[in-house]
């Protein structure tokens, strides 16, 4: 009988543990490039839930690295006392005094505390909620798209054709890049967005 979600993802996680150790997290991360999308769609929405709720910090730091020079300008601006990195969780952030406020928690800490700045830069990338969006959502609320199971984003078919509210792919409406991370997680990187660009193609061809 098939193992169920969870015995596979922890048979899965062994056999990386025993990977990484043999040779190196680093290859085993760039190992994993060319089948994410594959391992991902194999998992139940449950599954990805969970998967995104115990393991996304985890799999985020490993999978998307700073490439060497950019950590040494960073680690130089930290020496020089030019740049701070604070863990935490952030709030709305509110207008105060001819400046912005950020409520934000320390990480491990139940008070809150506040950011005070003349700018705010949000680089967490797309907006989580499709239906607050000016492009999805019109098409979710008219059911020509609907919302993935898991919550991530929107529903799409292997090809990456969006799915309306009845489960039917739309043939003249294609997702790319991070919009598409419900259906195949791993659509930020340049080599994983031209796997989908060749994918998209080889779609199109066959319905032109």
């Amino acid at each position: 009988a098939p193992l169920p979600d969870h015995a596979r993802m922890s048979r899965r996680l062994a056999a990386a543990r025993t990977a990484a150790a043999a040779g190196g997290w680093r290859s085993l991360m760039e190992l994993y490039r060319p089948v994410t999308a594959d391992l991902w769609a194999d998992l139940v929405p449950e599954a990805q839930r969970r998967l995104m709720r115990h393991l996304r910090p985890w799999w985020d730091v490993h999978r998307h690295r700073l490439a060497p020079e950019v950590a040494a300008r960073i680690d130089a601006l930290v020496a020089a006392d030019r740049l701070q990195v604070l863990a935490g969780r952030i709030g709305r952030p509110r207008p105060g005094a001819g400046r912005l406020e950020l409520p934000w928690r320390a990480r491990g800490q139940t008070s809150e505390g506040r950011l005070v700045g003349d700018r705010l830069i949000d680089c967490s990338g797309p907006g989580h909620a499709p239906e607050d969006d000016p492009l999805t959502g019109p098409l979710l609320a008219a059911g020509a798209a609907r919302l993935h199971p898991n919550g991530l984003g929107l529903d799409l078919d292997p090809d990456g054709r969006v799915l309306d509210a009845d489960g039917r792919p739309q043939p003249r409406l294609f997702v790319l890049g991070p919009p598409a991370r419900a259906a195949f997680w791993e659509t930020i990187a340049v080599p994983d967005i031209r796997e989908r660009i060749a994918a998209l193609a080889a779609a199109l061809t066959q319905t032109s």
